[in-house]
C-alpha cells in the first residue's frame, strides 16, 4: 500500500515541476510576439512550440491524474492536484514575402529557446523519478524530457537564419528577391487558396531562401521538414529546379514538374492557337521528354534534370517574333527563330553521390532545340568512364545553364555571352560540390568552344569549385596563363585537334597575352590560347578531326578526357596516364 504522506509529497512536487515547466517559455513567447522573426517561418516556428507547449501540458495533467489515483489508494486517501499550465503566447505575425528579422533578437530567441529544452529535459527526468517513486509510472516525465529533446532541434535553423540575416545587408539584390518571393506566394494564392493555405501553415516561403551561395541554400534545405521540402516542389518547382544547393533529386522532381506543366498547357491549347514560339516550344520539349527516357534506356542510370526554363528570354535571343523580349533589348544576334533559346541542365545518374562528376558546357548554337548531340557526349562520356571506375561513381552533367552564342561570326566573337553566364556555371558548379556525400569528391569542368571561355570567365574567381578543367577546341579563356584560373596550372588541360580551325581563329577574340610579357618592344605579344605551350596548362593527346569530333566513341581523344574526369593521372599505370602518349 502507498504511505499517504509520500503520495502527498509527490503531488506537491508534480505542482511544483508544471510550474517550472510552464513558466520556462514566458522569455520565448515575448520574443516572438516582439516579431525577432516575421513571416510564415516565424508562424510555424511559432506553431511548433505552442505544439510542444501543449503536449507537456498534457503531460503534468495526466501526471496529476496518477497522482489522484494513487491518492485513492492510500491510507487516508489524499486529495488530488491541479496543476496549471499557461497557455502559449501570441503568434507573431505571418505574412509572407518577408524573410526578415533581428539577427540579435533571433540570438537571444535561441538562448531562450535552449533553457527552455533544458527546463523541460529536466523537469521531465524529475517527473519520471517522482512518479515512479510512488509506483504511478513515468511515461508522463519520459515524454516531457522528449518533447524538451525536440526543442533543442529548432535551434540549428534558428543559428542559420541569424548568421543569414547577419551576412545578407537590406541591399537592392536582396529587396528585389523578397518582391519576387511575395509575387510568388501571391500567385499561389491566386491559383490555389489550399495550397497557399497549407504553406502558411508550414513556415514555405520563398523569401527564407537563402541568396549568398549553395552552400547557404544545401543548409537551408537540410533543416527543412519533410513537409516543407515536398511544398516547396510542389508550389515552387522553376525556383526549387534551378536552386544550387538543393539535392539533385529534389530539382529532378522539380523540374519534371516545370515540364509535364508546360506540355500540358501547350497540348490542351486549342487547335490553331499556338503562336509560332509556343508550337516551336512543345516540339522541343516533347524530344526532351523523349531523349530523357532513351538516355535511360541506353545508361541503365537515372537521368536528372537540373534545371530547364524554356520561356525565360535572355537579353540576346535574337530578333523576330519575341513578346518575352522587351523592345529596349539590342538586337545583337543572327538567330531568326520566334521566342527564347531555352536552357536546359542534364545529369546522367546522381552526382550528389557520385565520385568523379564531369560538366560539359557547349558552345555556340547550342540551345534547347538541338541538344541531342550534346546529351550523347555526357553519354559517352559516362560510358568511356566504366573502363576505369564502377557505374554508380560517375556522373556526367550536360550544362546548358546559359545563353549561347547563335551565330559564329556575329555572336561567338562577343565576351558578354560568356561575361552572363560565369556565374551561372560557378554557382551550379559550387552546388553540385556543397551537396556531394563523398567527402572526397572529384569535379572536372569540360568546355567545348564557346563553352571553354565561360568555364574561363567563370575560374579567373577564387570560388570555383572544379578540380580539373578540361577545354577542347578552345578561342582563348580571358586569361594568358593557365595559372590565372585559379586550380593550379598542373589541373587545366586542353584538346586542339587537327584541322580544328577554332583555336587560332578565336585567339585574337577571346585569347590573351602572357602577363608576364604583355609589353615588349612592339606591343603586346601574340594572344595565347589553352592549346597552346606557353599557356602553361597541360596538353592532351587527340585522334580526332576537326572540331566536333573530341567526343567520338573509341576515340582516344575522348578516353584522355575521361582518365582526367575519372582522375587516374599518377595513378602508376601508364595505360591510365592521359599525360603519357602512346609510341
Amino acid at each position: 500500500m502507498v504511505v499517504s504522506e509520500r503520495v502527498w509529497w509527490a503531488g506537491r512536487r508534480v505542482e511544483d515541476l508544471a510550474g517550472a515547466a510552464g513558466n520556462a517559455g514566458v522569455r520565448a513567447w515575448r520574443l516572438l510576439e516582439g516579431e525577432v522573426l516575421v513571416g510564415p517561418a516565424a508562424v510555424a516556428l511559432f506553431g511548433r512550440v505552442a505544439e510542444r507547449h501543449g503536449e507537456a501540458g498534457r503531460a503534468f495533467v495526466e501526471a496529476a491524474g496518477r497522482i489522484e489515483a494513487a491518492g485513492r489508494q492510500a491510507t487516508p486517501p489524499v486529495p488530488g492536484i491541479h496543476v496549471r499550465f499557461p497557455r502559449a503566447g501570441r503568434a507573431p505575425r505571418g505574412e509572407p514575402g518577408i524573410g526578415a528579422g533581428s539577427p540579435e533578437g533571433l540570438n537571444d530567441l535561441m538562448i531562450e529557446l535552449g533553457r527552455m529544452a533544458r527546463r523541460w529535459q529536466d523537469t521531465g527526468r524529475e517527473l519520471r523519478r517522482t512518479l515512479e517513486g510512488i509506483g504511478a509510472g513515468g511515461g508522463p516525465g519520459i515524454r516531457v524530457e522528449r518533447l524538451g529533446t525536440d526543442l533543442l532541434g529548432e535551434i540549428p535553423d534558428l543559428r542559420r537564419r541569424r548568421d543569414l540575416l547577419a551576412k545578407e545587408e537590406l541591399g537592392p539584390e536582396r529587396i528585389g528577391r523578397l518582391a519576387a518571393a511575395l509575387s510568388m506566394m501571391w500567385a499561389v494564392k491566386a491559383a490555389d487558396p489550399k495550397l497557399y493555405a497549407r504553406l502558411l501553415r508550414a513556415g514555405v516561403d520563398p523569401a527564407d531562401m537563402p541568396g549568398c551561395g549553395a552552400a547557404e541554400v544545401r543548409k537551408w534545405w537540410e533543416l527543412l521538414g519533410r513537409e516543407q521540402r515536398r511544398l516547396y516542389v510542389l508550389a515552387f518547382p522553376a525556383l526549387i529546379g534551378w536552386a544550387d544547393g538543393v539535392p539533385a533529386a529534389a530539382r529532378d522532381k522539380a523540374n519534371r514538374t516545370v515540364l509535364e506543366r508546360r506540355l500540358e498547357q501547350l497540348r490542351e491549347s486549342p487547335a490553331g492557337s499556338l503562336t509560332p514560339f509556343e508550337a516551336r516550344d512543345l516540339r522541343r520539349l516533347e524530344r526532351l521528354a523523349d531523349k530523357l527516357a532513351s538516355v535511360e534506356r541506353d545508361t541503365g542510370q537515372k537521368a536528372y534534370l537540373l534545371g530547364l526554363s524554356s520561356t525565360l528570354a535572355g537579353p540576346w535571343d535574337g530578333p523576330g517574333e519575341k513578346p518575352l523580349l522587351p523592345d529596349s533589348i539590342p538586337r545583337l544576334v543572327t538567330d531568326p527563330t520566334p521566342g527564347p533559346d531555352g536552357r536546359v541542365i542534364i545529369a546522367i545518374g546522381n552526382p550528389d553521390r557520385s565520385r568523379h562528376t564531369g560538366i560539359y558546357v557547349p558552345g555556340t548554337t547550342a540551345q534547347l532545340d538541338n541538344i541531342d548531340g550534346d546529351v550523347e557526349r555526357v553519354v559517352n562520356l559516362w560510358k568511356q568512364s566504366q573502363n576505369y571506375v564502377f557505374k554508380d561513381a560517375v556522373s556526367t552533367v550536360m550544362w546548358l545553364g546559359y545563353d549561347a552564342p547563335d551565330g559564329i561570326v556575329a555572336d561567338a566573337t562577343r565576351d558578354q555571352y560568356a561575361d552572363a553566364g560565369a556565374p551561372k556555371l560557378r554557382g551550379f558548379v559550387n552546388g553540385i560540390r556543397a551537396g556531394q556525400d563523398a567527402p572526397k569528391a572529384h569535379v572536372t569542368v569540360i568546355g567545348h568552344s564557346y563553352g571553354s571561355v565561360v568555364v574561363g570567365e567563370a575560374a579567373k574567381k577564387r570560388d570555383f569549385a572544379a578540380d580539373d578543367i578540361v577545354v577542347a577546341g578552345s578561342p582563348g579563356m580571358h586569361v594568358g596563363k593557365a595559372a590565372e584560373l585559379g586550380i593550379g596550372a598542373e589541373r587545366v588541360w586542353a584538346q586542339a585537334a587537327e584541322g580544328d580551325p577554332v583555336p587560332n581563329a578565336g585567339r585574337m577574340g577571346h585569347g590573351r597575352p602572357d602577363p608576364e610579357k604583355r609589353w615588349g618592344f612592339v606591343g603586346n605579344p601574340m594572344p595565347l590560347v589553352p592549346s597552346d605551350d606557353q599557356f602553361g596548362g597541360q596538353i592532351l593527346e587527340t585522334d580526332t578531326q576537326g572540331h566536333s569530333e573530341y567526343w567520338n566513341e573509341g576515340s582516344k581523344s575522348l578516353d584522355n578526357q575521361v582518365k582526367v574526369m575519372v582522375h587516374t593521372h599518377g595513378n602508376s599505370t601508364p595505360a591510365d596516364d592521359p599525360v603519357l602518349k602512346a609510341e
